[in-house]
């Protein structure tokens, strides 16, 4: 009985050895994108997926109150002193209208930085596809709402790192820019788009 039991459990080990050195987990790890998805090269091949791309960036701006009813235009105007806090219950821009900004604020800061990163990436694929006819008017809706999220950066923060490529590598060794230098790039932006 005991030789079955050890026989079995060499011959368990075995298989277990023989589908770990042989089989492999990559196919059924590999789902891929689902259907209605674009990334990468793919998203900037034509006007429909690169519309698609920076309308995605009009919508996040929208869809994460960057710019709805309790938007970063209402904690700058409390923050300026602009406006009156007169809703007792928003203890979110309780801190803004009493200039007592803490390490809350950073939720601000990352997600116009990650929708910033989305901006650039959109420029860069813009200006790098050469199958779009509507490709000017991609790339100025695209540098138009950089322009936009860096004004409220500045206005917000003061000098602010000036990050114009999505590359990871350069934009973390990024340092705060003058608040005049972030003001010329969004001219430039509002021109070119």
């Amino acid at each position: 009985m005991k030789t079955n039991m050890t026989r079995r459990s060499m011959l368990a080990a075995a298989l277990l050895f023989l589908s770990m050195a042989f089989g492999s987990c990559k196919k059924f790890l590999d789902i891929g994108l689902p259907s209605d998805t674009i990334a990468g090269e793919n998203a900037f091949v034509s006007d429909a997926s690169s519309s698609a791309v920076v309308s995605g960036i009009f919508l996040n701006m929208m869809s994460n109150t960057y710019f709805t009813s309790n938007s970063i235009g209402l904690k700058a105007g409390l923050y300026a002193d602009e406006l009156q806090n007169l809703d007792v219950n928003a203890t979110s821009n309780e801190a803004f209208y009493k200039n007592a900004l803490n390490a809350g604020i950073l939720t601000q800061w990352e997600g116009l930085y990650r929708e910033l990163y989305k901006c650039n990436v959109a420029i860069k694929g813009i200006k790098e596809s050469s199958g779009l006819s509507s490709k000017n008017q991609w790339l100025g809706e695209s540098l138009v709402c950089r322009a936009t999220l860096y004004f409220y950066l500045v206005n917000l923060f003061g000098d602010v790192p000036l990050a114009l490529t999505p590359d990871h590598n350069v934009n973390n060794k990024l340092s705060r820019a003058p608040r005049e230098q972030v003001y010329q790039q969004m001219i430039l932006d509002l021109k070119e788009g």
